[in-house]
């Protein structure tokens, strides 16, 4: 859905440090990826997390080649997503944060303290607009059933995105994921409303 060109973009107005990424919910590497073409093709260095057991097999062998990717078959939640971030090594300032669970997304983006992405992408719920409040139940076990009941709002996000000082400077036409800077780069994109709505 363009997602490609778009984080290229936002990448020439934030200027990238380590060029260090994470993804998890990082599906087989591949498909719909959002770290391929950073990897390949501008050389960044990549943690990429699957917990489905299958697609994590997959995604280790889409990476094989690539030194700088670090993939790991596991389950991500509130409470060992910093403790996965610190034993695989990662920058507390690196550059750019996919969550991509289709579940718990919300509340494992509040629990990310210590460290500090300066873009993150995350799916919101699209059957909820704005000014719609809406965040699922927390459970450890949470998983997207195929139904509308996943994950939160874009008015919920954007409110959890203030608090935790970032900006929403895209919303996909057509698909569910948003992005959002740190509040510091916010005005280099020029954006005069970025409400929900407006977006």
């Amino acid at each position: 859905f363009g997602e490609d060109g778009v984080i290229e973009k936002i990448f020439d107005i934030v200027d990238p440090g380590p060029k260090f990424a994470v993804e998890f919910g990082a599906h087989d590497g591949i498909t719909n990826s959002n770290m391929r073409n950073l990897v390949v093709n501008h050389g960044w260095s990549t943690y990429q997390i699957e917990g489905d057991a299958r697609l994590a097999v997959k995604l280790a062998k889409s990476y094989k080649d690539y030194p700088t990717t670090k993939t790991e078959h596991a389950w991500v939640w509130p409470g060992n997503i910093e403790i996965l971030f610190e034993e695989a090594g990662v920058p507390k300032d690196f550059d750019f944060l996919v969550i991509d669970i289709d579940s718990n997304d919300y509340y494992v983006w509040r629990a990310i303290r210590e460290f500090r992405p300066k873009v993150v992408m995350i799916e919101t719920n699209r059957h909820f607009p704005p000014p719609e409040l809406m965040v699922i139940d927390f459970h450890p076990m949470n998983y997207w059933d195929g139904t509308y009941y996943t994950g939160a709002s874009l008015q919920s996000m954007y409110n959890l995105a203030k608090k935790k000082g970032y900006e929403l400077v895209h919303q996909m036409k057509m698909g569910p994921n948003t992005i959002w800077v740190d509040k510091q780069y916010y005005a280099a994109f020029g954006i005069e409303d970025n409400s929900p709505i407006a977006m």
